[in-house]
């Protein structure tokens, strides 16, 4: 079980480091395709929100994974997620 936390709390933690990268492709994506004619600029607004209740969501399940950490085991999980290349 605890194996299965880590894991939870490394995956959460690695998204929540690479969320902000991929909400702003996601937006720079959208804008591109207004410009472009292939999405509605309408639903800009929307989807924006969409995107950052997104972030918002993911920030919050990492909180919740990080009340169950023991200091060093978070630091060792931290150390481990600092190497992982996206």
């Amino acid at each position: 079980m605890v194996k299965i936390k880590s894991l939870l709390f490394f995956i959460l933690t690695f998204f929540r480091k690479n969320v902000g990268d991929i909400e702003l492709k996601m937006r720079k994506g959208h804008i591109e395709g207004v410009c472009r004619g292939k999405c509605n600029a309408k639903l800009t607004s929307n989807y924006n929100q969409i995107l950052h209740n997104m972030e918002r969501m993911s920030n919050r399940c990492v909180n919740l994974a990080d009340t169950k950490k023991n200091p060093i085991e978070k630091i060792l999980l931290e150390e481990k997620l600092s190497e992982v290349k996206i």
